[in-house]
C-alpha cells in the first residue's frame, strides 16, 4: 500500500501554512491581497522544495535516507498547487502600486523569517551560500539592464520572466557542467548546487519584486507569469533530470 505520510509531515505543513500565514498577517484577506498570494504561491512553494533537495545534497552519506528526505523535499508542490485552486477563484490581481511601504516592509520581514526558519531547520545556511551561483544571477540581471539602457525603447519584458530566465539558465548550466562527473558524485554535488541555488536565488528575488516592484514584474494585463504550466512544471522536469544524474552516480558509487 502507497504511503502518502510524506505528504502531511507536520514540519512540511507547518512550513507551507506559516508562508501562507505570513501573507495573510501583512495585508489581510481582501481579494486583492489573495490575488499576491495566488501570485507568491507558486514560486514560494518551489524555493522550499529547492531548500529541501539543498539540504538533501548535504548529506548524501546516508544513500538510505535520500528516498525520504526527497519526499519530503517535494511535499510543498501539491500543497501550493491545491492552496492556489481554493483561492484563485477569490482573487483579484492589481497592479499593487498602491501598497504602503509599511506592508511592503512587513510582507518582506515575515517572508524572510519563515525561509530563514526553514533553512535554518536543515543542515544550515552554510550551504546555501554560491559564490557561482550569485554570480549567475547578478550577471543576468546585469546583463538585463545593461540592454535596457543601450535599446532605450519603451517596450519591456516583465522582469518575472526576465528572473525565471536566468534561474532556467544558470540551472541548465549547472545540469551540463555536471554531465563529466556523472560517475564522480564529489564531484557533481557542486554542478547540482550551482543549478538548485541558480534557481533558488532567483525565485526569491522574484517574490521579493512582487513585493517592492510590482509595476515591473507583472505583465500588462496585471498577472505574474508563475502559473503551472510556466514555472511548476518546467521546474519539476528539470529537478527531475538532476535527480536522474545524483541516481546514476549514487548507482556508480555503490
Amino acid at each position: 500500500m502507497v504511503s502518502l505520510s510524506p505528504l502531511f509531515d507536520s514540519i512540511t505543513v507547518m512550513i507551507v501554512l506559516a508562508l501562507v500565514a505570513s501573507l495573510v498577517a501583512a495585508g489581510g484577506f481582501s481579494r486583492h491581497r489573495i490575488g499576491l498570494i495566488t501570485d507568491l504561491i507558486h514560486p514560494l512553494m518551489l524555493a522550499l522544495v529547492l531548500i529541501g533537495l539543498v539540504q538533501m545534497l548535504s548529506a548524501l552519506n546516508d544513500p538510505a535516507a535520500i528516498g525520504p528526505a526527497l519526499a519530503i523535499a517535494l511535499a510543498p508542490v501539491p500543497w501550493g498547487l491545491l492552496i492556489v485552486a481554493v483561492l484563485t477563484p477569490l482573487s483579484r490581481h492589481p497592479d499593487g502600486s498602491g501598497d504602503s511601504v509599511k506592508f511592503k516592509a512587513l510582507g518582506s520581514a515575515l517572508l524572510t523569517g519563515v525561509l530563514c526558519w526553514c533553512i535554518l531547520m536543515g543542515s544550515g545556511p552554510g550551504v546555501f551560500l554560491n559564490a557561482p551561483a550569485a554570480a549567475v544571477v547578478a550577471g543576468g540581471i546585469f546583463i538585463f539592464l545593461l540592454l535596457d539602457r543601450i535599446s532605450g525603447t519603451a517596450t519591456r519584458t516583465p522582469w518575472a520572466l526576465r528572473l525565471l530566465g536566468i534561474g532556467a539558465g544558470g540551472f541548465a548550466a549547472g545540469l551540463i557542467a555536471g554531465l563529466p562527473y556523472i560517475d564522480k558524485p564529489a564531484g557533481l554535488g557542486p554542478a547540482l548546487a550551482l543549478s538548485l541555488l541558480s534557481l533558488l536565488y532567483s525565485l526569491v528575488l522574484l517574490c521579493f519584486a512582487r513585493v517592492w516592484l510590482p509595476a515591473q514584474v507583472l505583465d500588462d494585463a496585471g498577472n505574474m507569469p508563475t502559473g503551472f504550466t510556466v514555472l511548476t512544471l518546467p521546474v519539476l522536469f528539470g529537478i527531475s533530470l538532476a535527480l536522474a544524474l545524483l541516481a546514476v552516480a549514487l548507482t556508480g558509487m555503490g
